[in-house]
């Protein structure tokens, strides 16, 4: 693991000036940080590193161990995809400072790179996660979003860790409208608990078990295909209950399709791997194609 991961690992608090020239050989951005400015009603603080080294310093007070860990690795990257991003725009006849879709472009920035820090599998998902979706609790709110949406969040990063993450990012802002911005954190967690999504790692995991029995008889590989497809189209809003899922999965081929995507340089093997392992599979070939 990278030496700086192993000193906030150990407690250690480096500062923002070693983070920053530790890394931005991995990671050329965080440099940029500084350069990147922000609107300054809802970011008087002043630019994005300025305000990251306040989100860092929230976390740092309130979190330790393993948590703290991955909520510091999350605060120091959450805003990574603003210098990407960040333009002036005329908003209602005034020039504002926005940055429009900075969480996805911060994610796509990360994914191959996090690799350089030497975390496991199940840090670098949970921080892409993070970094992605940290703006979606306070959405989810505002938006009067349906119970399905809130399962989808809870089934791509957990909510306690998300509200932990925007309830720093919101202490380490500068703006008017700061207790309005933590009431709505606060009715997130409420909301939260009342659909049972709190702290729960495995939130369709009901939905799960009632498929399971509805078709013991058939294959893994099926029942896994079954929910899945039920998933997918209760997060669509496209079903509201287990009944219809259950329903809709009896119309599904058994065995299930299965799309296997191989990935490697021309010569790696690719072609010679499907005529030992999938010889009766059918095969898209680009050099075919072409």
């Amino acid at each position: 693991m990278d030496k700086i991961c192993q000193a906030l690992q150990a407690g250690q608090h480096p500062s923002w000036e070693e983070i920053v020239n530790g890394w931005q050989a991995a990671f050329p951005l965080l440099s940029q940080l500084e350069k990147t400015p922000q609107d300054p009603t809802w970011h008087a603080e002043g630019d994005v590193a300025t305000h990251t080294r306040l989100v860092l310093a929230e976390v740092r007070k309130h979190h330790q161990g393993d948590r703290g860990f991955l909520l510091q690795l999350a605060a120091i990257f959450h805003d990574i995809g603003k210098p990407l991003t960040t333009k002036r725009r005329e908003v209602d006849g005034q020039e504002r400072i926005v940055s429009p879709r900075h969480a996805g472009a911060g994610r796509n920035y990360l994914c191959l790179r996090l690799a350089a820090l030497g975390l496991s599998a199940e840090l670098e998902d949970a921080v892409l996660a993070m970094v992605a979706l940290h703006h979606h609790p306070r959405r989810l709110v505002q938006d009067e979003a349906p119970p399905a949406c809130w399962h989808q969040l809870a089934r791509q990063c957990p909510l306690d860790l998300l509200y932990d993450l925007e309830l720093a990012d919101l202490r380490g802002r500068v703006c008017p409208d700061l207790e309005a911005q933590l009431e709505i954190m606060e009715l997130f967690k409420l909301r939260s608990e009342e659909l049972g999504l709190w702290q729960n790692p495995d939130p369709w995991a009901v939905w799960r078990s009632e498929i399971d029995d509805a078709f013991a008889g058939r294959s893994a590989a099926f029942r896994r295909h079954a929910f899945e497809h039920t998933i997918h189209d209760a997060e669509a809003g496209r079903i509201q209950s287990i009944g219809e899922g259950i329903a809709r999965a009896w119309q599904l081929k058994d065995p299930a399709p299965e799309l296997i995507l191989l990935w490697g340089p021309s010569g790696s093997g690719k072609s010679e791997w499907i005529a030992r392992q999938a010889k009766d599979a059918q095969s898209i070939s680009l050099d075919a194609i072409r």
